[in-house]
């Protein structure tokens, strides 16, 4: 059954919802992520931060492989919420689709590489989800192209800076882009405990995986906080907004161990900000 334009928060019906994250080839076009410049706007990087209250309700991707075009909106409509523009749900099939047609996929259910997206959202822009709404069915309309008038719509609505945020220890470079306002979206190589009933969403951050424990996707999601107070968790913890509704995990959020974010370890990679829209 394909997933209406209001049950986008609804939650999916079967344990394992779609990936889709491929991982981005090397660009040595890429913009960086200024933490001097971040750190002169947050002032200070404190030991909490949570931007969840701001964000957009958790999205569900349902049964297609369009994480990378579900946190890229996510990104989207946060930053005009941010900014004190009209939040607007963007597109997320127009995102998705518009990725395929950069990597040459577009009648496959493929997933897509981050930074694709981010080139659909600063170049197409993203119409409104009302305008060209979302559903999972496989065939269905994210093997369509959209209409002239939904690209002529999708240019009101674009990212006009986009960065790339780079892994350093105890993930400073994170923290410095949460505690400015900016939730980095970001992929990761998900482990066989992400859906084997051993780890609880609701209870603990995800555990770094073990030696020799198999990987199941790939997985692009939406960091909008941590907390390394020890208070909470014995261990620092970044907080993720998945794609998969409200009925996964704490509401469909789950915490990270940061561990996950040593640089070496080569378990993340592709962390983008959006910090300018239209």
């Amino acid at each position: 059954m394909a997933l209406a334009e209001d049950k986008r928060m609804a939650p999916t019906s079967r344990k394992t919802s779609r990936y889709g994250w491929l991982p981005d080839l090397p660009d040595p076009r890429d913009r960086i992520f200024n933490l001097e410049e971040a750190i002169s706007r947050a002032d200070q990087v404190p030991p909490k931060v949570d931007l969840s209250p701001n964000m957009p309700p958790i999205y569900n991707q349902g049964h297609l492989g369009s994480c990378t075009g579900n946190g890229i909106a996510r990104a989207l409509e946060y930053e005009q919420t941010r900014q004190s523009e009209p939040a607007v749900t963007p597109s997320r099939l127009f995102i998705y689709y518009n990725e395929r047609v950069i990597e040459g996929t577009v009648n496959q259910d493929s997933g897509g590489q981050i930074r694709d997206g981010i080139k659909v959202v600063a170049t197409l822009g993203a119409p409104p989800e009302s305008e060209w709404p979302y559903s999972d069915a496989n065939p269905g309309p994210f093997e369509q192209k959209p209409p002239p008038n939904v690209y002529q719509d999708a240019t009101k609505h674009e990212a006009l800076v986009y960065k790339r945020v780079l892994l350093g220890g105890a993930g400073a470079p994170l923290r410095t882009a949460l505690a400015a306002g900016y939730p980095v979206v970001f992929g990761f190589s998900v482990p066989m405990s992400f859906e084997d009933g051993s780890w609880d969403p609701t209870k603990e951050p995800l555990p770094v995986p073990g030696p020799g424990e198999q990987f199941i996707g790939g997985h692009c999601v939406v960091m909008s906080g941590y907390d390394f107070t020890r208070t909470r968790f014995s261990d620092p913890a970044f907080q993720i907004e998945n794609s998969w509704g409200e009925g996964w995990g704490m509401g469909g959020r789950f915490w990270m161990d940061a561990h996950w974010f040593d640089p070496n370890a080569g378990l993340v990679s592709d962390l983008w900000v959006i910090t300018k829209v239209t």
